[in-house]
This record gives C-alpha cells, sequence and structure tokens, in this order.
C-alpha cells in the first residue's frame, strides 16, 4: 500500500549548463541559476570530465537550494 501524501520528490531536478575549474575546485551552474563548487579530492575520479560528460548528455540533478512546490 503506497503513501498517497508521498511524492518522493525532495528536490528540484535541474541541468548543469557549466563547469570551470577554479582553485577551490570544480564550479558548476546549473540551469535553475544556482551554482555549487565540487572541492578538490584525493579521489581516482576527474569530476571536470565527470560533469561535462552530464552536460553533453542532459543529466538531470538535484538542487538542494531550490525550493519544492507541493
Amino acid at each position: 500500500m503506497s503513501n498517497p501524501g508521498n511524492t518522493g520528490q525532495r528536490y528540484k531536478m535541474s541541468k548543469p549548463i557549466s563547469a570551470q575549474k577554479t582553485a577551490d575546485g570544480i564550479l558548476v551552474s546549473l540551469s535553475c541559476g544556482h551554482d555549487y563548487i565540487i572541492t578538490a579530492d584525493e579521489s581516482n575520479i576527474d569530476w571536470l570530465a565527470w560533469i561535462q560528460e552530464r552536460i553533453v548528455k542532459g543529466k538531470k540533478g538535484r538542487c538542494n537550494e531550490c525550493e519544492v512546490t507541493r
């Protein structure tokens, strides 16, 4: 039995539109107008290539800054 009041939508989904490397990390701009920074870490993931791939494919991700209207 499902709960009809719970849609599971807690975040607005936006597409990344640009990414650029800065001294603090990678600055990602979303289609909703918000920006966030992925801080550089010691992992083996190439974050800039990962974000640029998402831009090309048009994949959406959640924006923690946007309010979801219910």
